[in-house]
């Protein structure tokens, strides 16, 4: 049997006619299957509603029930947390009293011990006070006398050691006199000279003081009085710290002061004039007016004019010779740099020269002098 076959206007697509029956039967077969599932779908859906709301219904019942039910627990527990809260809070207030009560107590017991311990620490502080204050006086005062002690120690050493310097330089500048020390605890000064001449002629004495201190203006009168003692024609006072308007040396109320630099020089000066003196005497034993007018010269201040004149050429000729000395040092030192530059060039020369022409090389003069070693450098 065959099937009538169409052709579509618009594409020109050729078909047979059963196929398109076919499908629409197919087609309406399938919307009526649809159309009726769909029915019992909606119907399915109602009564699924309808149970959902009969549920929900009751579920919400149950759910307000129950939500009542809990309301009124909550409530009755509200009740029964404000009233525990309230018993707490009062539990708190009571606690905070007790233990404000307790702070209270702690603090003036507190308070109380710290007076006890403060009066205490005073008390005890005070006695250590005093024990310190006790401590630093005593200390202070053996501070105090151990300086004393050794500041007496040092002077009267430092004086022990500027008279025994004293006594030296006599004895080396002066052979011919007698030194003599005065010994500790005796009274009088410190060296007693006895000037002598070449013929072994007592000239006079000088005596002689030495102070290492400051600067008192009790050492001359006592020392005037010491030569009166002591029957001495000069007195001179060796002093470390003499006054400021004395620099080499002055004749102050019948006493010579000088400085330990001029020591020498001055002894020289004042033991030419008691030699002199001497030969005065001597020649002239009857004539005390002499002897007045020649004491009245000596302590004239024509006499300390002619003294100062003459120490004042002592010490510039011996500055001049110091001078001389260092300048002539430092010319010998120059020279003797020179020469050994000298020497050490003219060794290298005839070195060199020896090291080039050998043994062969005659020695020259200047190796008779010593300036160049008799030695070959090089063989």
């Amino acid at each position: 049997m065959s099937s009538q076959i169409i052709k579509c206007p618009e594409c020109g697509h050729q078909f047979a006619l059963d196929d398109v029956l076919a499908h629409q039967l197919e087609e309406a077969a399938l919307k009526a299957v649809e159309l009726k599932h769909q029915q019992a779908l909606a119907q399915a859906i109602e009564k699924a509603k309808s149970q959902v709301s009969s549920d929900l219904e009751l579920k919400l019942k149950s759910l307000s029930d129950q939500a009542a039910e809990e309301k009124e627990r909550n409530k009755k527990l509200m009740v029964e947390l404000l009233e525990q809260g309230k018993m707490l809070r009062q539990a708190q207030v009571d606690k905070e009293a007790s233990a404000l009560e307790l702070q209270k107590k702690l603090a003036e017991s507190e308070a109380k011990l710290k007076i006890e311990i403060k009066t205490k620490a005073d008390e005890e502080h005070a006695l250590k006070g005093m024990e310190k204050d006790k401590i630093i006086a005593d200390l202070q005062k053996s501070l105090s006398d151990a300086q004393r002690k050794a500041e007496q120690g040092s002077q009267q050493t430092q004086g022990e050691v500027l008279e025994l310097e004293i006594e030296a330089i006599l004895k080396k500048e002066f052979p011919l006199d007698q030194i003599n020390e005065v010994k500790k605890g005796v009274n009088g000064a410190d060296i007693t000279q006895l000037v002598f001449d070449k013929s072994g002629r007592e000239c006079g004495t000088i005596l002689w003081e030495t102070k290492n201190g400051k600067w008192s203006g009790g050492w001359i009168p006592k020392l005037k009085e010491d030569a009166r003692l002591a029957h001495a024609h000069i007195s001179i006072l060796v002093a470390v710290n003499p006054p400021e308007d004395i620099k080499t040396y002055a004749y102050r109320e019948g006493v010579w002061v000088t400085t330990r630099a001029m020591v020498a020089a001055l002894a020289s000066v004042l033991r030419f004039n008691l030699y002199n003196l001497m030969l005065e005497q001597s020649k002239n034993q009857n004539k005390t007016e002499k002897q007045e007018i020649l004491w009245a010269y000596i302590t004239s201040h024509d006499f300390q004019a002619r003294i100062e004149a003459m120490m004042e050429n002592y010490n510039a000729m011996q500055t001049e010779i110091e001078r001389e000395k260092r300048w002539f040092l430092t010319k010998w030192a120059r020279q003797d740099k020179q020469l050994r530059t000298l020497i050490d060039h003219t060794n290298g020369v005839y070195g060199d020269l020896q090291g080039v022409v050998g043994k062969s090389l005659p020695d020259i003069a200047i190796q008779e002098i010593g300036l160049i070693p008799n030695t070959t450098l090089l063989e």
